[in-house]
């Protein structure tokens, strides 16, 4: 495992995914502009992300809106 910022690595591989998704779903990133950090392998992570996107176009049917959205919890003290 490593550090791993999500909002670049979503980022990065939102550039992947439309082409996996097809041409009848409309993918939507909505990432903050800070960072959030997490420790995780890097491969793990990006299949959990295909894994969620591509079960979301199957119950879709191959057509609608699919947005993924990230944002950061500020811990409680």
């Amino acid at each position: 495992a490593q550090t791993v910022n999500l909002v670049e690595h979503l980022g990065d591989l939102g550039a992947l995914l439309p082409p996996l998704l097809g041409p009848g779903v409309d993918l939507k990133l909505e990432l903050p502009l800070d960072t959030c950090l997490v420790d995780a392998a890097t491969s793990q992570l990006s299949q959990v992300w295909i894994n969620l996107a591509v079960n979301a176009r199957d119950a879709m049917g191959g057509n609608g809106n699919l947005a993924i959205r990230l944002s950061k919890v500020d811990d409680a003290k």
